[in-house]
């Protein structure tokens, strides 16, 4: 399946996540996004810590009821490799304008399937306001569009996006297999693309291939001359510019205050090719040296969030 969900699912909205608070004193941290709108999906991010042994996730969901948002988080049997935290998304139906609880109930099931049948522990509550949209909200997008990064299970390939449509498709189960990448301590940074082009910017190109099936691939490129070269190969659809990057400078170093954005390509290995962006050195030198990826160096810099 094609995992460009944007062009089916128009009207969708994620605004830029904020934190709220959370009642109860389990670790948990819970964000909404900035400006939900009634009538429309949104999507929940709960950040989960997890133990050094313990269970896996298998899988969130969230039903509403009246009023009140019950989410079933469901846990397997399989220890965590190390600890940290897990961040799950969850994905709310379109619903009613007005004051709504959230209840996170976690349960372990060794099957899915059977997840709400497990016995239930409530973790934390808290609660948000959904409002109506009207002319004056939501307020208008700011000057930097968050980037969503996720990894495919089925594929092992890697996607990144700053739609708000794709990631609230994605980050609610619309597409199989996506998950979205969570960020450790070794990788504290998320950022986003730039909305509006300037002086010291550079486009981001998008490209879609479905040339090496079973696996689809996506391209992103900030050089106009390696953009252009792509347009001209039959095996890529261009998508169009997707958001606006700094350019680093004679030295290849970014701006003050922007990060360093890296690619990283596969090779082709398993027969189709994919690239990996991140801001996070280590995994991009990890990558590149041990894991046999070749590393293309930054494609653009970008601003953290």
């Amino acid at each position: 399946m094609r995992k460009t969900p944007g062009k089916y699912l128009a009207g969708l909205v994620l605004s830029t996540i904020s934190a709220i608070a959370i009642s109860q004193t389990s670790g948990i941290t819970g964000t909404v996004p900035a400006s939900p709108v009634s009538g429309e999906p949104f999507v929940l991010h709960l950040t989960i810590p997890t133990p050094s042994s313990g269970n896996i996730v298998l899988r969130h969901r969230a039903t509403v009821v009246g009023n009140v948002i019950h989410v079933d988080g469901c846990y397997g049997g399989s220890a965590f490799a190390v600890a940290g935290a897990y961040t799950a998304a969850v994905g709310v139906p379109a619903s009613q304008a007005g004051e709504y609880s959230v209840e996170y109930y976690q349960r372990y099931s060794g099957n899915d399937a059977l997840c709400e049948l497990a016995p239930a522990t409530l973790r934390a509550t808290f609660s948000f306001t959904l409002p109506a949209r009207s002319t004056s909200y939501p307020p208008p997008p700011g000057p930097v569009a968050r980037v969503g990064q996720y990894f495919n299970t089925n594929t092992g390939f890697y996607f990144i996006t700053a739609s708000e449509q794709e990631q609230v498709a994605i980050e609610s189960g619309t597409f199989a297999g996506w998950q979205p990448v969570n960020i450790t301590p070794s990788a504290p940074y998320t950022y986003g693309f730039f909305r509006e082009g300037s002086a010291g910017r550079a486009a981001v190109c998008r490209f879609f291939s479905a040339a090496f099936a079973p696996k689809s691939s996506h391209f992103f490129s900030a050089n106009p001359l390696e953009c252009e070269a792509v347009k001209q190969n039959p095996l890529w659809t261009y998508e169009g510019d997707v958001g606006y990057v700094g350019i680093t400078d004679s030295t290849g170093a970014c701006p003050s205050g922007l990060l360093p954005l890296y690619r990283v390509y596969n090779n082709g290995a398993g027969g189709a090719p994919t690239h990996i962006y991140t801001t996070w050195e280590g995994w991009y030198t990890g990558l590149s040296t041990a894991g046999g990826w070749t590393a293309e160096g930054v494609l653009g810099c970008v601003p953290p969030l």
